[in-house]
C-alpha cells in the first residue's frame, strides 16, 4: 500500500470518527435539554408565586408558609424530568418545623416556561 492512500484512509477514518462523537453528542443533548412537563393540581394552602427572568421566561414556584414561623425558609429542588408536584411531599417536614417552603418548577419544567433544562 501506497503511503498517500495510508494517509487518505486514515484522513476519511478520523472524520467519519469525529462525525459519529457529534452525532452522538447532538442525539445526547436533545434527549437531555428537552424534557416532558409532569404538571399536577396545586395542593392547598399554597400560594402561587413567579419571577421573570433575564430572557423573559417566567418561573413559577409554589411558597408555603407554616404555622408558627422559625424565621427561616428551605429550598426544595426538584430532579430532571420532575416538577414541584414530586417534591411537595418533603414539605411537610419543614413545615412542622417552622421552615417557610419554596417549591419551585425549574427552568423547562413543570408550568415554568423556556425551551431548555437550566
Amino acid at each position: 500500500m501506497s503511503s498517500k492512500f495510508i494517509a487518505v484512509t486514515s484522513a476519511a477514518l478520523i472524520a467519519g470518527g469525529a462525525l459519529c462523537i457529534f452525532l452522538t453528542g447532538a442525539v445526547f443533548c436533545m434527549a437531555t435539554l428537552h424534557v416532558p412537563r409532569k404538571l399536577g393540581r396545586t395542593p392547598p394552602n399554597v400560594m402561587e408565586v413567579s419571577i421573570v427572568a433575564a430572557d423573559n421566561a417566567n418561573l413559577r414556584a409554589w411558597w408555603l408558609r407554616p404555622s408558627q414561623s422559625n424565621g427561616n425558609c428551605v429550598l426544595v429542588l426538584h430532579g430532571i424530568a420532575d416538577s414541584r408536584v414530586g417534591s411537595i411531599g418533603f414539605a411537610p417536614m419543614f413545615l412542622d418545623e417552622g421552615y417557610a417552603v419554596l417549591l419551585p418548577d425549574s427552568r423547562a419544567h413543570g408550568t415554568s416556561e423556556g425551551q431548555f433544562v437550566t
